[in-house]
């Protein structure tokens, strides 16, 4: 039986894999397709990068629907059910406190209690919309921004297990 150890960097983390099996070759080559797939879902998934997936519907859902891939589109609808089990403890709406407490851009400050309330009214699972049909996201009002971070690891780590087990690992 043969071992191969793969790594990349992607989401702020270390993805590692430990791969058994007979053919290194095969190991290896699943490894990476999984490995590559946890890339480019981070680059679709990223509340930072400006050509994302996620900063293009941040940017523009707020104006109308916008058109999202399919996966995204199950990701977002699994968010929503997270955020009506937990009561409303999981939001992926939660950017706008994140960037009204510097947290998004590294420069913490406490804000004003005008601060905090006009970041509040932009946060809240109730002001994004999920039409399943035509796989659009619209925002109720200008200021809502997700952000993937809390679920988007878990994810990736879904499609690369998926890979793995189509590759027989």
């Amino acid at each position: 039986m043969k071992t191969v150890s793969l790594a990349r960097n992607a989401m702020a983390t270390r993805f590692e894999m430990v791969l058994h099996g007979e053919g290194e070759l095969g190991l290896r080559a699943a490894g990476e397709e999984a490995l590559d797939e946890i890339t480019a879902l981070a680059a679709q998934l990223s509340f930072y990068g400006v050509d994302s997936e996620i900063s293009r519907t941040n940017t523009g859902a707020a104006l109308g629907p916008v058109p999202v891939e399919p996966g995204l589109f199950r990701l977002l609808q699994e968010a929503k059910c997270v955020h009506e089990l937990s009561g409303g403890a999981f939001d992926i709406t939660v950017a706008p406190l994140m960037r009204c407490w510097g947290f998004a851009d590294g420069k913490h400050h406490v804000p004003s209690p005008k601060e905090l309330a006009e970041a509040r009214e932009c946060v809240g699972m109730d002001l994004v919309h999920l039409d399943a049909e035509n796989f659009t996201v619209q925002f109720e009002r200008p200021g809502v921004r997700i952000d993937l971070g809390a679920i988007g690891k878990g994810f990736a780590l879904q499609i690369a297990g998926e890979i793995l087990r189509e590759a027989g690992i």
